[in-house]
């Protein structure tokens, strides 16, 4: 990829060269017109003079005045030139010598302005008007040497041309020193990011350019994703460690009797609940899915495919879901929501008789089922580590801790309540504003309807 100082000259190099090739053509075009202008109203001028010299002769012809001629008209290819041309006569200027200056006649107040050649093949100005005068008409035509005009503009676009390379060089520079100077708040970032690497720091500065700060933030969001989800895999660890420390001392226990044989049916029993912990390990890995670092939640998208899966692993049982869904895709990330889903659906699944209700509305999220619920004493510890209501259903007691860390990370709350005439009711209230959610009070997205899953 170019390097950015690249990318910034090659911009700001077309756009120099494009608003300077702009600036050129009007100032060329401007320039031209005034100096054209000028001569034009000088033609004029000298046409008014030369008009007062046209008089008649004795015989009714018209010629003119010599004293009334200017000068330069008098002087042989001087670049200044007129023609008087009527019925029956034609009078040129003596500083055309031998040459002609094509004129065609034009009628009383016609005028006409056009460039032609000259005598001497130099450039001329050519004025034409139709008069009368003392009962004559004529056509007067005054022409005006303009190369002095060319070789200005020729000047000018070349002065103008270096001019312009030398701005864009200027302007170049510049801003080579400008990027050079602005992009030394980098270092600190990549200071920052030495740091980070051995550990010094947790975190990166948000003291950057504004155009860095959401590159900076997203960093440090994505730090805190990977944080969270350490800790929960050190938790996770501990939790399986704890859980399966116990039939692993009582096979010790069997084996350290000595001459008393072990116990095969005991053992045989401690061995299946270590299976039974590490195949509830590998569940919940296959509940979460592929881990994609920080993608938003989508509950319309991810729920469906999760309740199939569940459906598929408690297929036995027949559970019917109510699944409800009025919410825009939550700004959590989504490793921790299928985590936290997981856990409180496969509690559900697991307790549940026929059915399981799962409404999402906003940041309130609601799961029950219509199990025999909980004892009230045990309502305030079921989401401690290793507390379980019934030691014949498979797991230990860790999938609502695992709910109740992630609910604690992200500032939330947790409740469990016993429902009429039985079940249990689990509420999550995330601590997510409502307009990063929806923007609106009801937190659907334009066009978006609560859904629910048809009834088998």
């Amino acid at each position: 990829m170019p390097s950015l100082q690249r990318q910034l000259n090659l911009g700001l190099s077309l756009t120099l060269a494009a608003l300077l090739l702009v600036l050129w053509w009007l100032a060329a075009g401007l320039m031209a017109g005034l100096t054209e202008e000028l001569i034009h109203a000088r033609l004029e001028h000298d046409g008014e003079t030369l008009l007062r010299a046209v008089r008649l002769t004795p015989r009714g012809q018209p010629e003119m005045d010599p004293e009334r001629v200017p000068v330069i008209y008098q002087r042989p290819l001087s670049g200044h030139y007129f023609t008087l041309q009527g019925d029956g006569f034609h009078i040129r200027s003596r500083s055309l010598w031998d040459e002609e200056l094509p004129a065609s006649p034009l009628a009383t107040g016609e005028s006409r302005l056009e460039h032609q050649t000259g005598p001497a093949g130099q450039p001329l100005l050519v004025r034409s008007r139709g008069y009368r005068k003392q009962d004559q008409t004529f056509t007067l035509t005054v022409a005006e040497e303009t190369s002095a005009l060319q070789q200005l503009m020729r000047h000018f676009h070349i002065a103008f041309g270096i001019l312009t390379l030398a701005m864009i060089g200027a302007s170049l520079l510049a801003q080579a020193l400008i990027v050079r100077r602005s992009l030394r708040s980098l270092d600190t970032l990549r200071q920052e990011l030495a740091l980070l690497e051995q550990g010094l720091v947790d975190s990166l500065s948000e003291s950057v350019p504004r155009e860095i700060q959401p590159l900076v933030r997203e960093i440090n969001r994505l730090l805190s994703v990977l944080a969270k989800r350490i800790h929960r895999s050190r938790n996770g660890l501990g939790n399986l460690a704890h859980a399966v420390k116990r039939p692993i001392n009582l096979i010790r226990q069997q084996l350290d009797q000595g001459d008393n044989a072990p116990d095969a049916a005991e053992i045989r029993r401690l061995t299946e609940e270590i299976r039974r912990l590490t195949e509830r390990e590998l569940q919940r890995a296959r509940l979460v899915g592929a881990a994609t670092p920080g993608r938003l939640f989508s509950p319309g998208q991810e729920l469906p495919a999760l309740i199939e899966l569940l459906k598929r692993l408690h297929a036995d049982k027949g559970i019917r879901v109510e699944l409800e869904i009025a919410a825009a895709p939550l700004p959590a990330d989504r490793d921790d929501m299928l985590e936290l889903f997981g856990n409180l659906l496969d509690n559900a699944f697991k307790w549940a008789e026929s059915r399981v209700l799962c409404r999402i509305r906003g940041r309130l999220i609601t799961i029950q089922d219509d199990g025999p619920g909980c004892a009230p004493a045990l309502l305030r510890q079921i989401t401690e580590r290793g507390v379980r209501t019934d030691e014949a259903i498979d797991g230990h007691g860790l999938g609502l801790a695992i709910v109740k860390d992630l609910i604690t990370l992200y500032g939330g709350e947790l409740q469990l309540e016993n429902i009429q005439p039985h079940g249990l009711r689990v509420t999550l209230q995330l601590p997510l504003p409502t307009d990063q959610i929806g923007g609106s009070p009801s937190l659907l997205q334009p066009g978006m309807e609560p859904t629910k899953e048809p009834k088998p």
